[in-house]
Order: C-alpha cells, then structure tokens, then sequence
C-alpha cells in the first residue's frame, strides 16, 4: 500500500510538472516585461483599424492603435489570431475602450495590457530570434 501511494504522488508531480512548464517565448517575454518594467494598463482606447503583430507565441500579441503601441498578454493561447492583420474586439464593456480581464479580442481575454515605445517593440519582436544553447 505504501508502495503504492509513493508512485502515485510521484506520477503526480511528474505530471503537474510537465504541465506547468511554459514555451521559452513566453518566459522570455514575461522576463523583458519584468526587466523593462514595462508599465501596466487597466483600459486602453481602441477602434477596428488595430494593427497586429504576432509574436513567436499566441500568448502575447503586439497591438498598435493609432496613438500607442500595447503588448497585450491573453488569458490563453489565442490560436484565433493566427494570420490576421487587423483585429476588432467582439466584447467591449466600453465603446472606444477594451478594459483588461473583461474584454476579448476575437474571443480571447485580455489577462494584461502594456504600454510600449517602438524600440522596446522592436526588442519584443526580436526575442524569438536569439540563439538558443543546444
């Protein structure tokens, strides 16, 4: 019986482990945010004219409006997104404006929003390009 409890907490961890494991694309963005100290956004002001930048993952997304440039963080991965250029949010709780954990974007929820410059754009897009230790 011992025997058996050991492997079973043992399978757990292995396999609570493995799903806990994120792709090195988005730990490399969470880390850029964190050294950054990109700020934070609650609202920003958008309209159907966005343009979008994928990045390596469908976690985050680089979504330019007309005044700023946001790095927006989904609650998942937002495979919806793939291939479009322009977006339009499906849920707004406020006409010009898509509020953080409330709206969606093509029925992916927005987690967080940041506000970033072109340059540190440029950086964010860039990620995925650095060579990799193997």
């Amino acid at each position: 019986m011992r025997q058996f409890a050991v492997v079973s907490v043992l399978m757990f961890a292995a396999c609570s482990s493995a799903a806990d494991e994120l792709p090195a694309s988005v730990l490399a963005i969470r880390d850029y945010i964190a050294v950054a100290e990109l700020t934070e956004v609650r609202k920003f002001r958008s309209d159907d004219r966005n343009k979008l930048g994928m990045l390596d993952t469908t976690r985050y997304v680089l979504l330019e409006t007309r005044r700023q440039i946001y790095l927006i963080e989904f609650v998942r991965n937002c495979q919806e997104l793939t291939g479009m250029r322009q977006v339009g949010a499906d849920v707004r709780s406020e006409g010009d404006y898509l509020r953080v954990g409330r709206d969606t974007i093509r029925g992916c929820r927005i987690r967080a929003a940041y506000k970033v410059d072109e340059g540190q754009a440029e950086e964010i897009r860039s990620l995925g390009d650095a060579p990799t230790r193997g």
